[in-house]
């Protein structure tokens, strides 16, 4: 009980620190869950441990699951090296659901205060990325400085983009749980606009699609529980076709996705793409990726030896830049395929379809908008392939996971 008694306390205060500095300072995030870590091994009680176990064994094994088989997948991979560091960067998906799924969770009111921190975290992240961009505009005096990359430069704009949006979904349960107009409620409607406009200068299309998604979705949500289900659709509406017309008034946005559809048209009509624009590098990604898979279905190459087939591939199809950049599939769920066959490819596909039947069944809209992002996210990104995606995804599903499950055993 003594130790317990510490423990929880540790325990909240390192998931507090960790959903901090997902979108602040990567490098730090490791050493917070190596102490997490020892917190869980060493003052939690191996009996309490046991108990948790058997209590959720069937939700630690999904969750699990594609780890172990990653892991497995080592047994006939011929490039050892590349696959145990595969594996040390998927360390997430296994550390975080045994961690929380094998203790006591804090209340409700705390999930609150880790969402309100990851919330203030990412307001930080941007008015960082807003100062080094005004610096780079002095310097340069060029507009692209608040642009792409030289905006968002703490991380790649699309995972940038992507810890944003999640804000913004964070931001509209803040405002759903306000049930009156007040100032709490104009809050969060700022850090809406602010962070939608952020990911906007971020000019990742995906991200970008993924928030007309969210902001569709959240506004009939929304216009469900205050029963104006029609006003919250033509408001959504409305929001949307605004948002399109700013796009296209963009220039460097409108310009890259006339570039991606002009590509897609050439697909269709002419089978031909080019080598050095973002959508026609990840078509042909697919393509041998999925001659990759075909040849492989059953268990996949092996966790090391991923790259080495896609760039072989990429050989005997003359992709000359992607064989340069050595580019992975941009996909999560093909990579996984690639690497660990149709048992990885089912894993990975059960840590989606569970828990979106599991919080539509507790109505939680938090979690199956998360579900909805990541998954649309996992189509053009192997975001399981760094430590910025699998550390933001095997957090957040575990918490949200660990917490309904609570819930659901009171």
């Amino acid at each position: 009980m003594f130790l317990n008694k510490y423990y929880n306390k540790i325990n909240f205060f390192f998931l507090i620190l960790i959903c901090f500095f997902i979108p602040l300072h990567k490098k730090i995030i490791p050493y917070i869950i190596l102490f997490y870590g020892l917190n869980w091994l060493l003052l939690q009680s191996y009996r309490e441990k046991f108990t948790w176990v058997k209590h959720n064994i069937y939700a630690l094994l999904m969750l699990i699951a594609l780890f172990f088989i990653y892991s497995i997948s080592l047994s006939y991979s011929n490039n050892i090296e590349a696959g145990l560091f595969d594996i040390e960067v998927k360390l997430s998906l296994l550390l975080f659901p045994l961690m929380l799924l094998t203790s006591e969770l804090p209340s409700g009111k705390n999930l609150d205060k880790i969402l309100f921190t990851f919330l203030c975290a990412c307001f930080l992240s941007c008015v960082v990325c807003f100062i080094h961009a005004i610096q780079l505009f002095i310097e340069t005096n060029d507009y692209r400085a608040f642009i792409y990359t030289n905006f968002s430069y703490i991380f790649h704009p699309t995972y940038f983009a992507l810890f944003l949006n999640m804000a913004i979904i964070i931001s509209f349960k803040f405002f759903i749980d306000e049930e009156r107009w007040n100032y709490k409620s104009w809050v969060f409607v700022f850090m809406i606009l602010f962070y939608g406009f952020c990911i906007f200068l971020s000019n990742s299309k995906a991200v970008i699609i993924t928030l007309l998604i969210t902001i569709f979705l959240s506004g009939l949500y929304i216009g469900y529980l205050r029963k104006k289900l029609l006003l919250s659709f033509l408001i959504s509406f409305l929001i949307i076709i605004s948002t399109g017309i700013i796009v296209l008034r963009s220039p460097e946005l409108s310009h890259r996705i006339m570039a991606s559809l002009g590509i897609i048209d050439d697909i269709v009509h002419h089978d031909t793409v080019s080598d050095y624009e973002s959508t026609s590098q990840r078509i042909e990604a697919w393509q041998s990726s999925l001659t990759v898979i075909k040849n492989n279905f059953l268990f996949g190459v092996g966790a090391g030896d991923v790259k080495e087939a896609l760039i072989e591939e990429y050989s005997l199809n003359n992709y000359e830049y992607l064989v340069e950049k050595k580019l992975n599939s941009h996909n999560q769920f093909l990579q996984t395929f690639i690497a660990t066959g149709i048992f990885g490819f089912s894993a990975l596909m059960l840590m989606f379809i569970v828990p979106f039947v599991f919080s539509i069944r507790k109505k939680n809209y938090l979690y199956l908008m998360f579900i909805i992002i990541m998954f649309i996210n996992f189509l053009t990104e192997s975001m399981l392939e760094t430590q910025a995606g699998v550390v933001f995804y095997g957090f957040f599903n575990s918490v949200f996971f660990a917490f309904l499950s609570a819930e659901k055993g009171k």
